[in-house]
C-alpha cells in the first residue's frame, strides 16, 4: 500500500508539472498567434506600399516616355532649324562672295582711274556709276546666255530620251517581226493539219471499203461479218485510247500555257514597278539639282536688288580707304574660299549619295530578277523530277519545250537592250532546230530514214508541234 501511495504522489506531481508546462505552452501559443496577426498586418501594409510604389513607377515611366517623345520632337525641330540656318548661311556666303567679286572689280576700275580722280570737279558719283555699273543690255545678255545653256542641257536630255525610245521601238519591231513569223508558221502548220485530217479521212474510208483479210474463219457471210465486227471494235478501242491520251496531253499543255501567261503578267508588273523605281530615283536627283539652282537664282536676284538700291559714294581720300578695303577683302576672300570649299564638298557628298542610292536600287532590281529566274528554273526541275518519278521517261519534245521556257525566264531576269537581241537570235536558232526535228518526225522518208510510224503517232507529233508553236506565241505576244 505504501508503494501505491508513493507512486500516486509521483503521478500527482508529474500531473502538476505537466499542467504548468501546458499553461506555459498555451501562453507561448497565444503570443505566437499575436505575432502572426501582427506580421499579417505588417504584410498587408507592405503589400499596399508595394502597390503604391508600382503605380508610382508606372506613372513615372509614362512621364519619362512622354518626355522622351517631346525631346525627340525637339531634336527633329532643331535639326530642321539647323538645316534652315545652314541654308541661310550658304546664302550669306554666296552673297558675300559675289559682293567680294564686285568690290574687286571696283578696285581694279579705281586703280586704273586713280590718276584721273583728282581732276574731277563737282559730284563724281554719276561718273563712277557710269564706269562701274554695266548697262542693262549686258545683264540681259548674261541672262539670255544662262537660259541658252539651260535649254541646251534640256535639249541634250531630250535627245538621250529620244535615242532610248528609238532603241525600244527597234526592239519592239523585232519582236513584232518574230511574232509575225510565228503566226505565219502557225498558219502553215494549220494547213498541214487540215491536209493530214483530209488524208486520215480518206484512209478511214479506204479501210472501211477494204476487202476481208485472207485469214478469215470461213467463206460464209456470218464469218465475214464477225471478222469485220472484231476488226472495227479493235480499231475503235485503239482510237478511244489515243483520243483520251491526246485530251490529257492537251489539258496539260493548256495548263502550262496558262501558268506561263500568269508568270509573264507577273514579270510585266515587276518590270513596271522597276521602271517606276528608276523614275523615282531620277526624280530625286533632279529635285536636288533644281533646289540648288533655285537657291542660286534667288541669291543672284537679291544681289541685283541690293546693287540697284545702294549707290556707291567715295570720299576724296579714297586711295587709303581702298587699300584698307583691299586688305580686308583679301582676308574675307580666304574665309569665303574655305566656306565655299566646304559647301561644295557637302553638295558633292549629297549628290554622290543620291547617285549611289540609284545604283544600289538598280543592282537590287537585277539581283531580284535573277533570283526570280533561278526560282522558276527550280520549279521546272521539280516538275520534271515529279513527272519522271510518277510515270516513266518524258518525251524529248517536252524537254525541248522546257529548255525554251528556261531561256525565256532567264531572258526576262537579265534583260538589256544589247543582250536581248543576241538572246532572241539564239532562241530563233533553237526554235528552227526544234522545227526541223518535228519535220523529220512528220515526214521521215524525206531525209532518207524509214521510220515505221503509225498513223496515230504521226497525228500526235503534228498536234504536239502545233501546240508548241502556240505556247511560244502566247509567251511572246505580251512583250509587245
Amino acid at each position: 500500500m505504501e508503494y501505491d501511495s508513493d507512486e500516486f504522489e509521483k503521478i500527482k506531481t508529474e500531473n502538476v508539472t505537466l499542467k504548468q508546462d501546458l499553461e506555459n505552452l498555451n501562453q507561448q501559443l497565444h503570443e505566437c498567434k499575436k505575432n502572426v496577426r501582427l506580421l499579417q498586418a505588417v504584410q498587408i501594409e507592405c503589400q499596399n506600399e508595394i502597390d503604391l510604389l508600382q503605380s508610382e513607377e508606372i506613372k513615372q515611366k509614362q512621364k519619362y516616355q512622354e518626355i522622351i517623345k517631346q525631346l525627340e520632337q525637339n531634336i527633329h525641330s532643331m535639326r530642321a532649324s539647323h538645316n534652315e540656318e545652314k541654308l541661310a548661311f550658304e546664302n550669306v556666303i554666296t552673297k558675300m562672295e559675289e559682293k567680294n567679286e564686285r568690290m574687286q572689280l571696283e578696285l581694279e576700275v579705281f586703280k586704273e582711274s586713280d590718276s584721273n580722280t583728282t581732276n574731277f570737279v563737282g559730284d563724281t558719283s554719276l561718273l563712277i556709276k557710269e564706269i562701274l555699273y554695266e548697262p542693262p543690255e549686258v545683264y540681259e545678255n548674261q541672262e539670255l546666255k544662262k537660259t541658252l545653256t539651260q535649254l541646251q542641257e534640256a535639249n541634250e536630255i531630250l535627245q538621250k530620251k529620244v535615242e532610248a525610245y528609238e532603241a525600244e521601238i527597234e526592239d519592239l519591231k523585232e519582236c513584232y517581226a518574230c511574232a509575225k513569223n510565228d503566226l505565219k508558221e502557225a498558219n502553215i502548220t494549220n494547213q498541214f493539219l487540215n491536209d493530214e485530217v483530209c488524208g486520215l479521212k480518206t484512209e478511214i474510208d479506204t479501210i472501211k471499203n477494204q476487202p476481208l483479210n485472207q485469214g478469215s474463219k470461213g467463206n460464209s457471210l456470218f464469218a465475214e461479218v464477225d471478222d469485220r465486227r472484231v476488226y472495227l471494235q479493235d480499231k475503235i478501242d485503239k482510237m478511244k485510247a489515243s483520243y483520251v491520251a491526246k485530251t490529257q496531253e492537251n489539258a496539260q499543255l493548256k495548263h502550262t500555257a496558262h501558268q506561263l501567261q500568269l508568270e509573264n503578267m507577273r514579270l510585266l508588273e515587276k518590270w513596271k514597278s522597276d521602271v517606276e523605281e528608276k523614275d523615282d530615283d531620277q526624280h530625286g536627283i533632279i529635285v536636288a539639282l533644281k533646289s540648288r539652282v533655285d537657291t542660286l537664282e534667288k541669291i543672284i536676284e537679291k544681289y541685283k536688288k541690293e546693287l540697284s538700291e545702294k549707290p556707291i559714294v567715295i570720299s576724296s581720300n579714297s586711295f587709303e580707304e581702298l587699300e584698307y578695303y583691299s586688305l580686308t577683302l583679301n582676308e574675307k576672300n580666304k574665309e569665303l574660299q574655305a566656306l565655299k570649299e566646304e559647301m561644295n564638298s557637302k553638295s558633292l557628298q549629297r549628290f554622290m549619295l543620291s547617285s549611289e542610292l540609284r545604283e544600289s536600287n538598280e543592282e537590287k532590281r537585277k539581283w531580284r530578277l535573277e533570283a526570280m529566274s533561278k526560282q522558276h528554273e527550280l520549279e521546272l526541275l521539280k516538275k520534271e523530277l515529279s513527272k519522271e518519278t510518277e510515270g516513266g521517261n518524258t518525251k524529248p519534245v517536252e524537254k525541248r519545250e522546257k529548255l525554251s521556257f528556261i531561256t525565256l525566264a532567264r531572258k526576262e531576269g537579265s534583260r538589256s537592250s544589247a543582250e536581248s537581241k543576241k538572246e532572241i537570235v539564239c532562241e530563233n536558232k533553237l526554235e528552227d532546230s526544234v522545227k526541223r526535228l518535228t519535220l523529220t518526225e512528220r515526214s521521215p522518208e524525206i531525209h532518207g530514214t524509214s521510220l515505221d510510224l503509225s498513223d496515230e503517232q504521226k497525228v500526235f507529233y503534228v498536234l504536239f508541234s502545233y501546240l508548241y508553236n502556240f505556247v511560244i506565241l502566247c509567251c511572246r505576244i505580251p512583250h509587245l
